[in-house]
Order: structure tokens, then sequence, then C-alpha cells
């Protein structure tokens, strides 16, 4: 048996029933982007997965609705090693972002109102190529919208938790003073200002809260980013 790495792409090979939605995944397939070592309490691995394009375009709504409404990801995905078994075959990871847009347009943007309909402006840019990340679309849109600075504060719990000390913490009060870029899949980038010491730092925009009333511009389009990710998971 092939050897199940970062990258792999597995099937899960027998009845697997997800707790939350009731769906059975039997079938499905995912891209191996981390691997959770056995403990005495799991002995098997614990893989974390991302669904492929064929997978997603084959998924019940009913599944991405539940999913979405039980604030669990549908586009991605944790099973112990011994539920699945590796295929040779290749992922695009264009490929499978766009066809996530697909569903996005279809199921969520309808359901957002006016950040619905800013996510239709973002992806009528006709200057992009057609095999561009679906990220690029948005940052090159907030680039050219967003009013800089902007003030907020970090939300980022998971860093808080982590073992290495973290200078910028969750709450801390921060200036957004441009784009940086992005990178798939944090998201976009931004350039900010700590205002307890003035340090500077690069943090997805995702993480970034409390940006306003959502009166302003900055602030619906800020919105609407957010709920874009959201929506992805």
């Amino acid at each position: 048996m092939n050897k199940i790495c970062i990258g792999t792409i597995v099937q899960v090979k027998e009845t697997f029933i997800d707790e939350t939605t009731g769906q059975n995944i039997a079938g499905w397939k995912g891209r191996v982007r981390l691997i959770f070592d056995p403990t005495a309490e799991q002995p098997d691995a614990i893989l974390f997965m991302e669904w492929t394009a064929e997978t997603i375009r084959q998924m019940p709504d009913s599944f991405i609705l539940r999913s979405y409404e039980s604030e669990a990801a549908w586009t991605v995905y944790y099973l112990p090693s011994s539920e699945v078994v590796p295929l040779a075959e290749s992922h695009s990871e264009i490929e499978s972002e766009w066809t996530k847009e697909a569903v996005c347009r279809r199921i969520f943007w309808p359901l957002f109102g006016r950040e619905g309909r800013i996510m239709e402006n973002v992806f009528k840019n006709d200057e992009l190529p057609a095999d561009e990340f679906p990220l690029r679309y948005w940052y090159e849109f907030l680039r050219k919208n967003l009013t800089f600075p902007i003030k907020g504060s970090y939300d980022n719990p998971e860093e808080d938790d982590g073992e290495e000390e973290n200078p910028l913490q969750t709450g801390d009060r921060i200036r957004l003073t441009d784009l940086s870029g992005w990178g798939y899949p944090l998201g976009v980038l931004c350039e900010c200002e700590a205002a307890k010491d003035n340090r500077k730092y690069i943090v997805p925009l995702q993480d970034i809260d409390n940006v306003g009333t959502g009166v302003s511009k900055n602030d619906r389009y800020l919105v609407a980013y957010n709920l874009w990710m959201i929506c992805r998971n």
C-alpha cells in the first residue's frame, strides 16, 4: 500500500457517517494537508484533508447547508488514516478553489443581500486571467477600494493558545495601513501597526475585527470579504 503523506489524494473507503449532517461520505476524495501523529488515546494518525473538486461537485446541498448552519467546515475534514485509502491521482488547487466558488455563488451569495452583491462585483474583473486564484480577485478589489488607515483589533485565539509567544494578542488595538499581498490558503494579507508599541506586522485580513459600524464603504467591503472566507470553509 502506498504511504500516506502530505499532498496524497485519499478516498474514504467504507460507510462513514458525518455526525453533524448524517451524510454518508463513503467514496469522497480529499487531499491531505496535515497529519497528526497517533496517541495513546487515538492509535491511528489523524488526517486533515481538503475535499477535491470532484467531490465538491458531487456534494448534496443539504450537507453544505447543514455544515454551514452548524458552523462546521464543509470543504475540509478530519479522518483517521484507517478510514481511507491512498490514490495515485493529482490535485489542482485552482480547480478546487473555483469549484468552491461556483457552489458559494449558487448557495450562499443570494443569502447575503448587500454583501452578496459586493461579492458579485469582485469577480467582474476582466483584467485577470481565468487561471488565477479567486483570492487574487479579492486582493485587487480591496486594493482599489479600501481607504487607509483603518482602525480595528486583532482576533486570532488559535495563536494565543500556541506554544510560541506572539507579541500581537487577541484584543490588541491596531491600525491597518495597507495590503501586502495574498496567499493561499491564508487569504489577503495586510500591514498593520499595534497601538500599544507601534510595532509593524503582516497578518491575514480575516484576523482583524471591530473595523467599524458597517456604515462606511470600508466596513461593507471587509464584512463581505469575511463572509466570503467563512462560507468557503
